[in-house]
């Protein structure tokens, strides 16, 4: 399905539609009441997500849709853990274990092996052998 409108429209219609779908349980949960009660910090946090992972990261998502198939763009989904991790250790210092590890490691050779690299590794790594 092709949208003929440009990525930031297409990325602001959908925030819209989030929010105005979100209201009403705010509304009826009276969630405005604990605004007030929010500090600097988590009204930053709630900035961030707004801006950095809700704004931008979908607009950038829209703008892979337009250059690529969307069976390309959706396997970088994948990656959406191993960033986080990541930015966990980077930003907040959390520490590196082991499962964590792994599951990065799982989640590349997947990416991998959906876009075909890892069969043609393999096959180059058998023919060497004979």
């Amino acid at each position: 399905m092709s949208i003929p409108l440009p990525s930031l429209l297409v990325t602001f219609y959908m925030s819209m539609t989030g929010c105005f779908l979100t209201l009403p349980f705010m509304i009826r949960n009276r969630g405005w009441e604990n605004l007030t009660l929010l500090s600097q910090v988590e009204w930053a946090h709630i900035l961030f997500l707004g801006v950095f992972v809700s704004g931008i990261g979908y607009w950038y998502w829209g703008k892979a849709l337009e250059m690529m198939d969307a069976s390309k763009v959706s396997m970088f989904l994948y990656l959406e853990p191993l960033v986080t991790l990541i930015a966990a250790i980077i930003l907040l210092h959390e520490k590196i274990m082991f499962a964590s590890i792994l599951g990065g490691v799982i989640i590349i050779l997947g990416i991998t092996m959906v876009n075909g690299q890892t069969v043609s590794l393999f096959q180059r790594f058998l023919w060497k052998r004979k």
